[in-house]
């Protein structure tokens, strides 16, 4: 699936709302019913029997267009179809990720990772999150953990969560991301023709340190235009000279060294969270400049000579890992 054709926004129209309620159904209805628990698959059906009845219709549509200011309801579309879901409320004493739930046959695929990037900024960086989890749900307690949260040792039982027909309570627990803040930022992993890599040497490099290209993201901007705003600043390659190859599932977050902080828009970030595009370069090199002050030169090296220019620490396993996620015939 061509991630472009992916847009996180927020929830607002009302002809979303049965596309998004059955995003929840779905959800639901993959993960919840456990045999040895005795959570069956009729008490989701019960649950979300009359999802489509006109009083719960004016209901959804009565909230969606009333939502707090201390929420945020975001949705992921492909092609106009809502596939994903994600609601975060800020609280007194911490951020609460109420859920991230898509579509089972478009998880896997990064969109829950698009969703709680699009939630980032929306959150109180002073203070924690906090994201509720079956115990049992080990794909998602897996998934929180690759964003940074950890297992807490609080386990309990909500009466809202009891099913209809068994009687059972699905059982929780807290998993909590701490209030270190990771500045955004964006990755190209560029291959020619003949699968070699496009690096840079930046003018704050020594002249034997190579990186990828990328940068930061700017307030306001999603990942794919910073991506390829940078490419276009660093190097000057219009988006008609590349082909989007795929998206990394999975971030890289990087901590400053010896707890430096950098400071943007008023908000101290502890490290950089990088996102990883893979891009086929179909253009002419001739069309390749490298921007005068940032840029001191680029090159096209092998995957089996990175080992000589990638040479920060843990830069040479980060990228290779990254680069064979993307392209596995490397």
């Amino acid at each position: 699936m061509d991630i472009k054709h992916i847009k996180i926004e927020k929830a607002f129209n009302p002809q979303d709302i049965e596309q998004i309620d059955e995003v929840y159904f779905q959800s639901w209805l993959a993960t919840y019913p456990n045999k040895e628990l005795g959570i069956l698959t009729e008490d989701i059906y019960e649950i979300f029997k009359d999802k489509n009845s006109p009083e719960r219709l004016v209901k959804k549509i009565n909230h969606l267009q009333n939502i707090p200011e201390t929420d945020l309801f975001l949705i992921a579309k492909n092609n106009d179809h809502v596939i994903g879901v994600c609601l975060l409320r800020k609280l007194p004493e911490y951020n609460q990720l109420q859920s991230i739930y898509i579509l089972p046959e478009f998880q896997g695929m990064g969109i829950g990772s698009m969703l709680w990037n699009s939630v980032l900024e929306f959150l109180d960086p002073n203070k924690k999150t906090i994201v509720h989890v079956a115990t049992y749900n080990i794909q998602a307690i897996n998934f929180y953990k690759k964003l940074g949260f950890l297992e807490t040792d609080k386990r309990f039982l909500e009466e809202r969560h009891r099913m209809p027909i068994s009687g059972v309570c699905i059982p929780e627990m807290e998993m909590v991301l701490e209030k270190k803040l990771f500045r955004k930022g964006v990755s190209a992993l560029i291959l020619n023709s003949d699968n070699k890599i496009l690096l840079v040497n930046l003018e704050s490099f020594e002249t034997k340190f190579f990186a990828v290209p990328g940068g930061g993201v700017d307030q306001g901007e999603t990942l794919e235009d910073a991506v390829y705003r940078e490419i276009k600043e660093e190097l000057g390659i219009d988006t008609t000279s590349l082909v989007l190859q795929g998206v990394c599932e999975q971030s890289l977050q990087l901590l400053f060294k010896n707890g430096k902080k950098l400071k943007r828009n008023d908000i101290e970030y502890d490290g950089m969270e990088r996102f990883f595009f893979g891009f086929r370069f179909i253009g002419n090199d001739d069309e390749i400049v490298a921007q005068v002050g940032e840029i001191r030169t680029y090159a096209w090296v092998s995957f089996d000579d990175l080992k000589d220019y990638l040479l920060f620490d843990n830069q040479l396993q980060d990228t290779t890992e990254k680069l064979l996620e993307l392209f596995p015939s490397l």
